[in-house]
Formats: C-alpha cells, sequence, structure tokens
C-alpha cells in the first residue's frame, strides 16, 4: 500500500512537472543552460597542465585558484554559475589532480614553481588580464602571480587564505619558513 502511494505521489509530480507553463510564469521567466565546461591538457615547459575552461573568452577572466590538497574539480559547481557572464579558467596545479605529477625526490614543489607554471598556462592561453579567486593555499600561488605581473591582475577574490604571518599558527609559521630556506631543484 505505501508502494503504490508513492508511485502515485511521484507520478503525480511528474506529470504535473511535465505540463506546459502558464503564460504568465512563461513571459516573466527567463530559462537557459549555462556555456558548457570543457576539460583539457596544455602543455607547459614539457609537463602537461589541465584546466577546466567555460564562458566566452570576449568576456572577462576569473582564473580559480584552487586549495590543498584539491583540484579544479571543486570548483566544478560554480563554474557554471560564472560562466554566463564571464570567461572562467580553473587549473589543476602542476602536482595536483589531472595534471603532471612530477618527481617530488627530483622536483621541490613550492609556491613560486607553482606560480610560474600557471602563469605560463595563462600566457600559452594569450589571457593578457584577469580577476584572481583563490582559497587556501591557492592565495599564496596566487600573490607571487601578482608580485610578477601586478598589471595584469583586474581584481583579487580572496577566500579563507592567510595574506599575512600573523594568520598562521607558531606551527604553520615555522611550516613555511623552513620552506622557504630549502633550495629548489630545477625539473
Amino acid at each position: 500500500m505505501k508502494i503504490s502511494t508513492y508511485l502515485l505521489g511521484t507520478l503525480s509530480l511528474f506529470v504535473i512537472g511535465c505540463q506546459e507553463l502558464p503564460t504568465s510564469i512563461q513571459e516573466d521567466s527567463v530559462f537557459f543552460l549555462p556555456p558548457p565546461t570543457t576539460y583539457n591538457t596544455l602543455e607547459v615547459n614539457g609537463v602537461d597542465l589541465f584546466y577546466r575552461e567555460a564562458g566566452d573568452p570576449k568576456k572577462p577572466t576569473i582564473v580559480l585558484l584552487h586549495g590543498y590538497p584539491s583540484s579544479s574539480h571543486s570548483y566544478r559547481n560554480l563554474i557554471p554559475m560564472l560562466a554566463s557572464q564571464y570567461h572562467i579558467i580553473a587549473p589543476d596545479n602542476l602536482g595536483s589532480g589531472y595534471s603532471d605529477h612530477l618527481n617530488p625526490e627530483t622536483t621541490t614543489y613550492t609556491f613560486d614553481l607553482l606560480a610560474e607554471y600557471t602563469n605560463e598556462l595563462l600566457d600559452e592561453l594569450k589571457i593578457t588580464n584577469y580577476t584572481l579567486y583563490m582559497q587556501d593555499f591557492g592565495a599564496p600561488v596566487g600573490y607571487r602571480m601578482m608580485m610578477k605581473d601586478p598589471e595584469r591582475i583586474d581584481a583579487l577574490i580572496v577566500q579563507n587564505a592567510n595574506a599575512y604571518l600573523d594568520g598562521l599558527t607558531q606551527e604553520r609559521q615555522a611550516f613555511f619558513k623552513r620552506h622557504k630556506k630549502i633550495p629548489q631543484k630545477k625539473n
């Protein structure tokens, strides 16, 4: 009895949902699908970097920099919401997601290295100006990109990321100081 009531209710909702909307609602509402998101790789300095792209390249670009241990996948719901008004690029950092993972015994992963690869990806895509959306350790990557080419940055959107040492615990400050002193190895 419960199953048949459930099925009847579901079928009723389905039929109601498939009916044509009243003219007043049709005229007042706009329904659309967002631009599609594409999934791409581009070779930069001999390694493949993965990125998601959506929206019209003629519109202002927003570059979405993910945190750790994430990837551009974390923006899968945000990209379609922004893509009708902006051109969106969401790269996977070198060593994250679908981008190449270089051997950590021969490559020292630093924020400088990640910023360098991301900058070169944007250069290859011929993106000259953009807004940076940064969260978590996307911020230190983005700040390095900004320091290298400040004229390229139209705006910053910073979410849950530190821009100063006072916001870090003593242990985290020690971590960053240690890693800043490690000499970088070239790939």
